[in-house]
C-alpha cells in the first residue's frame, strides 16, 4: 500500500509487538524512516532489523520507558538531532481502557464512582 511516507520520519511507541509493530513495519515499506520507542532492548534489536529489511532508510529501536518522562524527553531530543524533525507519531502503548458513556475510563475504576473521565476520542 503505498502512503505517500517515504522519507518521512515516524516515531512508534509500543512498537516491538502488536498492533504497533505491525504500524512500523508498514510505515517502513512505504520508505518512511521509524523509529520505536520501547523497554525491551532483544525486542528491539529484531524490530529494528525487521524495519530495514521492510525498506526504511534509518531505522531505529530506542529502550525508553514512557511512563519515565525524563526518558521520553531524552529520546526526542535524539531523534530531534539525528532527524531534524517529526511528521508522525504513533501511540500504542498503555492500558486497554473501555469506553463508557462517551467517556474512557481507567479499568482500575470500573467506571463506577466520581474519579476522573477523559472524553472519549472519535471513534471510540
Amino acid at each position: 500500500m503505498e502512503l505517500g511516507l517515504s522519507g518521512a520520519t515516524v516515531v512508534v511507541t509500543g512498537g516491538t509487538a502488536g498492533m504497533g509493530r505491525a504500524a512500523a513495519l508498514c510505515f517502513a515499506a512505504d520508505g518512511a524512516r521509524a523509529a520505536v520507542l520501547a523497554r525491551s532492548a532483544k525486542a528491539l534489536a529484531e524490530v529494528t532489523t525487521e524495519l530495514r529489511s521492510a525498506g526504511s532508510p534509518d531505522p531505529i529501536g530506542m529502550s525508553v520507558d514512557l511512563s519515565r518522562p525524563d526518558q521520553v524527553e531524552r529520546a526526542f531530543e535524539e531523534l530531534g538531532r539525528r532527524w531534524g524533525s517529526l511528521n508522525a507519531l504513533m501511540n500504542t502503548v498503555g492500558p486497554g481502557i473501555p469506553v463508557t458513556g462517551g467517556f474512557a475510563v481507567p479499568a482500575q475504576h470500573g467506571g463506577g464512582g466520581d474519579e476522573e473521565r477523559t472524553p472519549a476520542g472519535p471513534g471510540d
